[in-house]
């Protein structure tokens, strides 16, 4: 991303009394804000989608909690989708996990409504380059959540007789 411009800001959330809550990292790229804390952040660990809730973005680190209860950091460019909307970080740690499980579980049950092999012989003729939610939207209609566009991801990443995981993670 040589020539892009990137900044980055720290946001410290204080009570009333001056004690600090939180501190959230909001990165900026070409003008937009990328905040992550707070997001579901998906990623490949030894070949397999790893959903985990973003705890805390450090910038070059993102610390994420998994369904297994750990506690990892990963670096953003790690991400294979990170999600437009976001859960409080601030609740409980059952909350959290519970939050996270259920975000699991809804993303492998769309992902068995996906089709690769009729999505391959919808596509695969097209001289286009497709994003994950132009796609989705193929599979499920319109609209789409971030949790389409994980099933279809989940989809594709599995299917290794149509599409390439290089497909799958662009």
């Amino acid at each position: 991303m040589h020539g892009m411009k990137h900044r980055r800001y720290i946001v410290h959330m204080l009570t009333e009394g001056g004690a600090l809550v939180s501190t959230l990292t909001i990165r900026t790229h070409k003008g937009q804000l990328i905040m992550t804390q707070g997001k579901i952040v998906e990623y490949i660990d030894q070949g397999k989608i790893i959903c985990s809730l973003c705890l805390q973005d450090k910038g070059n680190r993102l610390h994420l909690l998994t369904t297994s209860n750990r506690e990892v950091n990963l670096s953003p460019k790690r991400a294979l989708l990170i999600s437009e909307t976001s859960f409080d970080t601030s609740k409980s740690r059952e909350e959290l996990l519970e939050y996270l499980k259920r975000t699991e579980a809804l993303r492998k049950a769309l992902k068995e409504e996906v089709n690769p092999k009729e999505l391959w012989e919808l596509v695969h003729g097209e001289r286009e380059i497709f994003d994950n939610k132009y796609l989705a939207e193929l599979c499920f209609g319109e609209p789409v959540t971030d949790h389409h566009v994980s099933a279809l991801v989940r989809a594709l990443f599995e299917d290794r007789l149509h599409f390439d995981s290089r497909m799958a993670s662009s």
